[in-house]
């Protein structure tokens, strides 16, 4: 009984989006549908590779590589971070802006790594700022 309605809610969700994402007025980078997916798949690499690090007993913190093997992760997490933050824009690379701002409270990997949203964030193509106006201006 349960796996049934499971299939009848697959399909009807999955008819859903199909419906969703071939029409013309949906851009598919831009839904927050993928974003969220792509945030969620991207914090759950970065929680197993800490996991495998950190925590896997093969590194004992009081062993003399775990600092490094540490820092190795923080960064390996940072740009998974920075490529998730350029990949879905807007919102995303302000987060990255301000976390990038965060000395006081983040390692400095992630703080080294974000900062880079400060000078080169990713840019918007011209014709896009232009509808965007458009369509912010436009008097119904």
């Amino acid at each position: 009984m349960a796996a049934r309605n499971l299939l009848r809610l697959s399909v009807l969700g999955g008819g859903g989006a199909a419906i969703i994402y071939n029409a013309d007025f949906v851009q598919t980078t831009a839904t927050g549908a993928v974003r969220f997916g792509r945030a969620a798949v991207t914090v759950a690499q970065i929680v197993v590779d800490y996991r495998q690090s950190l925590y896997s007993g093969d590194v004992m913190p009081e062993s003399p590589n775990y600092k490094e093997v540490k820092s190795q992760t923080h960064l390996r997490a940072a740009n998974k971070l920075l490529d998730l933050c350029c990949a879905n824009g807007g919102a995303f690379v302000k987060v990255g802006q301000h976390l990038g701002s965060l000395e006081y409270l983040l390692p400095v990997e992630y703080v080294n790594t974000m900062k880079v949203l400060h000078s080169s964030a990713p840019q918007s193509p011209l014709e896009d700022i232009y509808c965007v106006i458009e369509k912010e201006l436009k008097h119904d």
